[in-house]
């Protein structure tokens, strides 16, 4: 789904078939807030760099070249495998329309993210996550 630099289509599924997802549910997403939980399968195209103890990937989730968001994994939740490009990526976590910056947070390249894809610390606070890479889960310590 094609977007706009002021808005970017997203879509959630459950199954990447020949890479393409088939959505679950279709949201049109503006700028830069928190929107709900999200279930997202792709291939990985990018592997940006590391930045505070965070690993960021751009997870192509459809057709189209734009078609990316991005993962941001914290590396204090467990290690992660090498991730090279092509691999095969799942996440859940927090989804957060990410195209403008906030307070100290840059805006995202893919102007969307999914976080918190790792173990809950305190779960009656806050849903856990996870993450996998060529079906190896990360995320869980």
């Amino acid at each position: 789904a094609a977007g706009t630099p002021d808005e970017k289509s997203i879509l959630f599924g459950q199954r990447l078939v020949d890479g393409v997802l088939f959505p679950l549910v279709l949201l049109s997403l503006a700028f830069a807030k928190y929107r709900d939980r999200a279930h997202v399968q792709g291939t990985l195209t990018k592997v940006f760099a590391d930045a505070s103890g965070h690993h960021h990937y751009q997870v192509q989730i459809g057709a189209q070249a734009n078609d990316t968001i991005e993962f941001i994994y914290n590396e204090k939740f467990g290690i992660v495998p090498n991730a090279s490009l092509g691999a095969k990526m799942e996440a859940c976590g927090d989804y957060i329309t990410a195209n403008a910056p906030v307070g100290h947070y840059p805006a995202s390249p893919d102007g969307a993210i999914v976080h918190w894809i790792h173990k809950s610390p305190n779960p009656q606070a806050h849903d856990s996550g996870f993450m996998m890479i060529n079906g190896i889960l990360c995320g869980q310590k």
